[in-house]
């Protein structure tokens, strides 16, 4: 067993979260999710759910696009986002 520090990923690209949030982005067309949306849809810490998130923006799956009035960031899927869901999902 590999011993990784805290807050070191393992060898995995993409784990069952991150493909959650990826299909829930991508099934909620009509709508601007957003984090806190993201949270109540998957039943998810807001701090566990932010890893995964700025572990998919990284990696640029998803794009995060202008602030709205009202604070929130939408959250929209890109199409190597698309293209993996069609791979994994």
């Amino acid at each position: 067993m590999v011993k990784r520090k805290k807050g070191e990923r393992s060898g995995n690209v993409l784990n069952e979260l991150d493909l959650a949030v990826l299909k829930t982005l991508k099934n909620n067309k009509n709508k601007d999710l957003g984090v806190g949306d993201l949270q109540k849809i998957l039943k998810l810490t807001h701090m566990s759910l932010k890893v995964h998130v700025r572990h998919l923006l990284k990696i640029k799956l998803i794009q995060d696009q202008e602030v709205q009035k009202h604070g929130k960031i939408p959250l929209k899927i890109t199409k190597n986002g698309e293209l993996i869901l069609k791979v994994l999902g």
